[in-house]
């Protein structure tokens, strides 16, 4: 006869408490617990991979975009640059312009300079042209006759007559063209101008005029007692009338002569001359240059 056991009544487990493998080797269940923890981050470090992917994508994204704006700005300054190349281009093309319009004008006024003298010649012949008939009588004072209160052209005529009657030229009132005083910026009597009517007929006079005074000594040249003019006697200077530019020409060609040891200098037909010493070739002075070219010899 079997006998059926009835299994034992199961205990309550008991409460597990530190092992005395715990208790006497802490150090060696630290060490596991370090383990296992080792053991869970191994375990996670796909996630962290997952993260990194992650991160780099964000960073190719981020790089990328700066790439981007590196290229755009890279793309702006391109165009700037050649703005700025356009600009300085255009500049250079206006400065080129404004260069070439400066050449023209200057000369133009070249040009316009020998326009301007070619004319300034041709109005000093036409005014010696003018003039070739005329004469200009110096340092008589104005003579009144009858009372007069103004000189007249008939007094003036009247003493250009008796000028020519003591150099032993024939003059007639059909002779003078015109006559008449000048004002000027010397002080004394007011020159007169006489026109004639021929060449001839001024030469005349003035080659008269010479011949008188190289005869006579100085104290009795030409002056005021042979014209019959009253008063202190003053010496009478007689010449051809000569436009204003040779008029200073001839002024400074007569310092000239006396700072360079010249004996002559005179005017011919509005033309201004010098001579060195009797006998040597006459200079014909045209302008101040040829004043400074003589002074170098």
């Amino acid at each position: 006869m079997s006998h059926q056991r009835s299994p034992p009544p199961t205990s309550p487990a008991p409460a597990t408490g530190p092992t005395l493998y715990e208790v006497c080797a802490p150090e060696i269940c630290e060490s596991d617990t370090a383990s296992e923890r080792s053991c869970s981050r191994n375990v996670s470090v796909r996630n962290k991979r997952r993260h990194g992917d992650d991160d780099i994508k964000e960073l190719k994204g981020l790089i990328s975009s700066l790439t981007s704006k590196v290229d755009q700005s890279f793309l702006e300054l391109k165009q700037k640059n050649t703005e700025l190349k356009e600009s300085l281009q255009f500049m250079s093309d206006k400065y080129d312009l404004i260069l070439k319009t400066l050449q023209n004008l200057q000369e133009e006024r070249a040009d316009d300079k020998k326009t301007i003298q070619k004319l300034e010649e041709k109005i000093e012949f036409l005014e010696r042209k003018n003039r070739s008939t005329s004469l200009e009588i110096r340092n008589i004072p104005i003579c009144l006759q009858d009372d007069k209160k103004f000189e007249s052209k008939e007094d003036a005529s009247l003493i250009v007559k008796t000028l020519a009657k003591a150099v032993e030229v024939d003059i007639q009132d059909c002779d003078i063209k015109d006559i008449y005083r000048i004002q000027t910026n010397r002080e004394g009597s007011k020159p007169i101008i006489v026109e004639l009517n021929s060449v001839l007929k001024k030469d005349k006079i003035v080659l008269g005029v010479k011949n008188y005074n190289r005869k006579k000594p100085n104290e009795d040249k030409l002056n005021t007692r042979h014209l019959n003019i009253p008063g202190p006697v003053k010496p009478v200077y007689i010449s051809e009338a000569l436009t204003p530019n040779a008029q200073k020409l001839f002024y400074a060609a007569r310092q000239f002569a006396r700072e360079n040891g010249y004996m002559y200098c005179w005017t011919s037909h509005g033309s201004v001359f010098l001579r060195k010493a009797e006998g040597e070739p006459q200079t014909r002075i045209e302008s101040a240059i040829n004043l400074k070219l003589l002074a170098k010899k």
